[in-house]
């Protein structure tokens, strides 16, 4: 039983790759490879970085809400399965 959903799990994952994937391609279809690293290339990396850190400290909000809501509820996870 545990094997299926490890494998469920797995091709779960994988659904989600090709998705991403999928829909990358369509966005930058005709679009110089050349010009999108230039852009990139030029994008101050102290905003970059910035912009990261809050994204991930908005996750850690995210899911320390759902841990509080949960919790009220006597539902007891960790944060790691969260």
């Amino acid at each position: 039983m545990a094997d299926t959903n490890k494998n469920n799990k797995h091709i779960g994952h994988f659904v989600r790759l090709i998705i991403a994937v999928t829909a990358l391609y369509f966005a930058f279809k005709g679009e110089s490879i050349k010009e999108i690293v230039n852009s990139f290339s030029k994008l101050n990396p102290f905003v970059v970085i910035s912009a990261i850190l809050l994204s991930l400290a908005g996750q850690f909000v995210f899911v320390c809400r759902w841990l509080l809501i949960l919790r009220t509820q006597q539902i007891k996870i960790k944060y790691l399965q969260a």
